[in-house]
């Protein structure tokens, strides 16, 4: 006499493994989206640390954040396989400025409002792999602005929010390149600048350093 599984073991276990699969899935599918991400923006961190080194070189001076307003984005880029260059084309679906009002946005931390977008108007590319670099030059005295902010997964990919795939970096007064949030940068504290509470509109800007030096900070943000 053979044995078997009846029809209604099998659709049992066919609803047991649906009900696993769709518990689950979700997690994989965030797991993988923020460990490329994490990729990613370890990627862009070294390639924009060795073409500011190889940009000193050539212009025979170290690259501070006084360099240049709207000058650092036009020399830096050909330091990079471009895909695409912002500056003079219709480039709506693959940059951002603060004037394409009908495009995607980007938002704070907690997503919860858009992000202060004043900071990302100095220029814009986009390299080979899809990443999306902003730039802004401000300020004067010992208070120059020189950030660069990048989108790791372009602006066409979400959640498009500071401090879960956009993060900001700064080239300092002295020609340091730091991640936002980093001793010595504009922004350090954390409980304004990266927190799932805090109302700034600026609120993500210094994750970038926690990004980079905390284990778990991409495996939190999946879970």
């Amino acid at each position: 006499m053979q044995k078997a599984f009846t029809m209604a073991e099998v659709l049992i276990t066919l609803g047991i493994l649906g009900v696993v699969v769709t518990m689950t899935l979700p997690t994989l599918i965030n797991d993988a989206r923020y460990a490329a991400i994490e990729a990613s923006l370890k990627k862009n961190y070294t390639i924009t640390q060795q073409a500011l080194v190889q940009m000193s070189f050539d212009e025979e001076q170290i690259i501070k954040a006084d360099y240049g307003n709207l000058i650092l984005e036009s020399k830096l880029k050909k330091y990079y396989k471009l895909g695409i260059d912002c500056n003079g084309m219709d480039y709506r679906d693959f940059c951002w400025h603060p004037s394409d009002k009908n495009k995607e946005q980007y938002y704070t931390f907690d997503g919860k409002q858009k992000a202060y977008t004043a900071l990302f108007d100095d220029g814009a590319f986009v390299t080979n792999d899809g990443s999306l670099y902003l730039f802004e030059n401000a300020g004067g005295g010992n208070r120059h602005t020189t950030y660069i902010t990048i989108d790791t997964n372009s602006i066409k990919k979400r959640p498009n929010q500071w401090g879960k795939d956009l993060f900001t970096f700064q080239i300092t007064n002295e020609g340091r390149f730091l991640p936002m949030g980093a001793p010595g940068t504009h922004y350090t504290d954390f409980n304004t600048y990266c927190s799932g509470s805090s109302t700034s509109n600026m609120n993500g800007i210094a994750c970038t350093y926690r990004a980079l030096t905390e284990k778990d900070y991409f495996k939190k943000l999946a879970n």
